[in-house]
């Protein structure tokens, strides 16, 4: 049975959603962010040694035994990747290296039933692809280069996209300037995209930098993922103590 989506729901109400990404095989991790209160987490199959989908199936169990929704970041823009990663229960997928617009119709044509696209039944009765369809998310990442740069605009007229990434590291190799996701270049940029989402009424999502976050915050983006480190929060909690204890 599909189940409705919450973060789907809080999106299309304008609210503030909360993510981050994991590891697949560290299920105890997405226990805590369910915790720690975020609304999702993407299970990472790109990058790190991960990249089949059946990796998740134990993440994305944990998650929906704690209330926090699950995706995948696939490793490709494969359909038999996305109808894997949703038919293990995903409720959306994550898809790199959309460079085109016909990358872009691959991915959703993947991820979503007929009418919008062709994904096969696995499990889910056509009497539901409708409603499965209004609760699976498809994000995009479309300025992970500079041929995605440049056909950003016939990208973003798919129909069946539901969130489109900002970028963050990516885009800063493209535009000459790596490691600087804040540079007025790159800045400039992805400006100009969230513009071209805004008009297009898409949503876009930005990850990274509390600076980052801030930034696209006060220009009405409301979809974020944070970037979890916990080496820094165990440094910082070590340091207090000894300054305490001394």
């Amino acid at each position: 049975m599909v189940k409705e989506n919450p973060v789907k729901k809080k999106i299309k109400e304008g609210k503030l959603v909360l993510g981050s990404y994991c590891n697949p095989q560290r299920s105890h991790m997405v226990e805590l962010m369910a915790e720690a209160g975020y609304d999702f987490v993407v299970l990472d199959t790109e990058h790190g040694p991960y990249f089949g989908v059946e990796s998740c199936v134990d993440a994305v169990k944990t998650a929906q035994a704690v209330n926090i929704i699950p995706f995948i970041r696939v490793s490709h823009n494969n359909p038999i990747l996305i109808e894997k990663a949703l038919e293990i229960g995903a409720c959306g997928v994550w898809v790199p290296h959309v460079d085109s617009r016909e990358e872009c119709e691959q991915a959703v044509k993947a991820a979503k039933f007929p009418p919008i696209g062709d994904r096969r039944g696995g499990g889910v009765a056509p009497k539901d692809w409708e409603y499965a369809n209004e609760q699976t998310i498809v994000a995009v990442l479309p300025l992970e280069s500079k041929k995605a740069i440049e056909n950003i605009g016939d990208t973003l007229s798919v129909q069946g996209i539901d969130l489109v990434s900002l970028s963050t590291g990516d885009i800063t190799f493209a535009l000459g300037h790596p490691g600087q996701p804040m540079h007025p270049e790159v800045v400039k940029v992805r400006d100009k995209v969230l513009e071209l989402c805004q008009r297009k009424g898409l949503v876009a999502y930005a990850v990274g930098s509390p600076e980052l976050l801030q930034y696209y915050y006060q220009r009405g983006v409301r979809v974020f993922m944070s970037e979890t480190n916990l080496r820094k929060a165990f440094q910082d909690h070590v340091k207090e103590l000894r300054t305490m204890l001394s």
